[in-house]
Formats: C-alpha cells, sequence, structure tokens
C-alpha cells in the first residue's frame, strides 16, 4: 500500500510460487490504479531493484527472489522481466483471502502453521505469571499489598511499587487494560507506568523471583 495507507503487516507465503506471485501483484498495483502505463514508468517500487537499475540508495535485498530465477544474476534479471511482461497473476481475491492477510499457501499450509502458532501461544500462556502471582511478588519484597496498589495513595513507595508491577506485568505479556482493570487505574496512567524505565534495575530483579530465584533479600 501506499506510505500512510496503515500499520505494516507481513504474509507468510507457502511456497515459491505464491511468493512470486505476490512480488508480482504488488508491483502491477500502479498500473491496476492507473498512475502508470506499465511497470516500468513507475519511479517509487522496488521493481527496478529487481531489474538492476543504479540507484545508490536502494535498500531492497533482491538475490533471494532472483535466485528463484537462476543463480546466475544477469539470467535471473532477464527472468524476472519475462516474469512481469506475462499477464498471469494472483488474482485480487486470493491475494486479500490470505487468513487474516498473514498466510497464503494451499489448505494443508495453512492447518500446519495454524496448529504451531496454536500450541506456541499455549506454550506462552503457561508459561505468564498470573497478576496476583506478581502482586504477590510485589508485596513479599516490598511489603506492599495489592490493595495498597489499588489505593489512592500516592506516596514514593507506592507509586514506585505501582511502576515496577506494572513494567513486571507487561513484560510477561499482559495488556495494559488489563492491568488497567486490576489495579483500578486510569488506562493513560498505567501506559506511563509501561513505558517508564527508571526502575529496569529492580523490574528484572522482580522478574528473576518469579521465575524461581527468591534468594533476593527483600528491599
Amino acid at each position: 500500500g501506499h506510505l500512510f495507507q496503515g500499520r505494516y503487516k507481513a504474509i507468510l507465503c507457502d511456497k515459491d510460487a505464491y511468493l512470486l506471485g505476490l512480488l508480482k501483484y504488488i508491483h502491477q498495483n500502479p498500473v491496476r490504479a492507473k498512475i502508470a502505463e506499465k511497470v516500468d514508468a513507475y519511479p517509487w517500487s522496488s521493481h527496478h531493484a529487481y531489474t538492476g537499475r543504479d540507484n545508490p540508495f536502494c535498500l531492497v535485498d533482491t538475490d533471494q527472489i532472483l535466485r528463484l530465477f537462476s543463480e546466475r544474476k544477469s539470467r535471473a534479471r532477464a527472468k524476472y522481466r519475462e516474469f512481469m511482461a506475462d499477464q498471469d497473476t494472483l488474482d485480487k481475491a486470493n491475494v486479500y483471502a490470505a487468513i487474516d492477510q498473514r498466510l497464503l499457501g494451499d489448505d494443508e499450509f495453512v492447518e500446519r502453521i495454524m496448529v504451531q502458532h496454536d500450541r506456541e501461544e499455549a506454550q506462552i500462556r503457561q508459561k505468564k505469571k498470573s497478576l496476583d502471582e506478581i502482586a504477590k511478588a510485589i508485596e513479599q519484597r516490598y511489603a506492599i499489598t495489592v490493595d495498597d496498589i489499588r489505593s489512592n495513595s500516592r506516596t514514593e513507595d507506592l507509586v514506585r511499587a505501582r511502576r515496577i508491577f506494572s513494567q513486571v506485568a507487561g513484560a510477561l505479556g499482559h495488556r495494559g487494560s488489563e492491568l488497567a482493570k486490576y489495579m483500578r487505574k486510569d488506562p493513560a496512567a498505567i501506559t506511563r507506568q509501561m513505558r517508564d524505565t527508571t526502575q529496569k534495575g529492580e523490574v528484572r530483579v522482580v522478574l528473576k523471583w518469579l521465575g524461581g530465584n527468591k534468594s533476593t533479600n527483600q528491599a
């Protein structure tokens, strides 16, 4: 898409054919949008990096794609030009039918990747400590309870403990909205606490504590 269209996203492709088809589809976007008569006429495209047009500022790594055509770069570029001249390409419906616009491949490939993803997610959830467990670690180390954290008091010790709690929870995969609900605080305040890096050392100590190393002396 264009520069300000949206957030960056990537599509995991199953086979070389899908990858090449997707590449062609993207490079032909200016032609379909009728802002260029042909792919070569559009200056703001990585297509030119694949054809070998000189550009001292080029940041595109073309080797992986070109090797799909030939190990010899000159022949690979010639084959690439032939490929781009061929009108056959991925249909738009097929591109946007990609699962959540992340996967592009046949049903077997999609199923395999989704099963692997679900397994990895389950492992992460299994390792992630609950907010109650994090709160207990904070209480053991700083003698500050959950009720203290949820209170309106703004003593120096409490502000520090809330900040550490938020950063530890964030490091373990908890969302800011989840923390705000648990701590009964404004989500914007929680976001600020999670971004604050002044307690990095203490955050590391609590993370080690939660990981099973509780030999650190209570502060």
